[in-house]
């Protein structure tokens, strides 16, 4: 640029020069100085075209959120118990991830991958904000992928066997609390999620007697320590064998139960040790 208005100028002071050529006198001073380079003009830069107002409106747009890769989950459902073959089941998903069982719930199946020959896609990619929730809650009730605990996820929302073990207990373990609780982030619509939520808060006070000592099941616990004393009850037994032990592992009290509806015990603040074998869950008497 510098070049071509160096030439630019020198053209100048020429043309002034011929213009006072004719009185035959020398060119003023100050158009001699004016061989300086002139500033370059937009004319110097090349032709480039102006941009285009829409193109610039197309940018200027906010980012879509990413697409779901998959329109749909196959789940592998059947219902044995009510002679309903396994088959694969599409089930479609909303722009957000969330599933439509709407076709598939009213045929009251139990998914399970398992069952038969059948193959499909134990994954699903994980996207959209709520699958990513879905994905968290199902890797805390099982280690894995997140992809594989999503997939996991759908296809517990898919099943609705009322006569599930989730629908019919009335209190559920740690792990299937936390299971349900991945489930209901999915589908907090399903037609068994008020059972579930029952069985949760029920489950609730459970796992606090069992953290307290006020609850257990099979073994041998130290009293005052694992236990706390009082009065136990379990029911609807059948083989169920219950010991007071004292501090030398020596027996204090004993019985045999072949088959009861309750069975009730006092565990005494005195006894070194309790325990029991096939008598199910001991709850003390509130």
């Amino acid at each position: 640029m510098r070049h071509l208005g160096a030439v630019l100028g020198v053209i100048a002071v020429l043309a002034v020069s011929a213009c006072g050529g004719g009185s035959g006198g020398a060119a003023p001073s100050a158009l001699v100085t004016s061989a300086t380079p002139a500033p370059a003009t937009s004319s110097d830069l090349g032709n480039f075209p102006s941009p285009d107002p829409s193109d610039l409106a197309i940018r200027q747009q906010p980012t879509d959120p990413p697409p779901v890769s998959i329109a749909y989950t196959s789940l592998i459902c059947g219902n044995l118990d009510t002679g309903i073959d396994y088959k694969v089941h599409q089930v479609p998903l909303r722009a957000d991830g969330t599933p439509d069982y709407s076709a598939l719930w009213p045929l009251k199946l139990n998914c399970d991958n398992g069952m038969g020959d059948m193959e499909v896609s134990e994954a699903v990619p994980v996207i959209t904000p709520v699958q990513r929730d879905a994905a968290a809650a199902g890797m805390r009730a099982s280690a894995g992928d997140p992809s594989e605990a999503l997939y996991s996820v759908y296809k517990g929302c898919g099943a609705n066997d009322p006569n599930d073990y989730y629908v019919t207990a009335s209190d559920y373990s740690e792990g299937q609390v936390l299971e349900l609780k991945s489930w209901l982030t999915l589908c907090p619509k399903h037609p068994q999620a008020a059972k579930w939520r029952a069985g949760i808060a029920a489950s609730a006070q459970v796992l606090e007697e069992q953290s307290n000592g006020t609850r257990f099941g099979a073994g041998t616990f130290l009293v005052g320590k694992e236990i706390k004393p009082g009065t136990y009850f379990v029911t609807n037994v059948d083989g169920c064998y219950w010991e007071q032990q004292n501090r030398n592992g020596e027996t204090i009290d004993n019985d045999f139960i072949n088959q009861a509806r309750r069975v009730q015990v006092r565990i005494r603040s005195t006894d070194y040790a309790f325990s029991s074998e096939r008598c199910g869950e001991w709850s003390r008497v509130k």
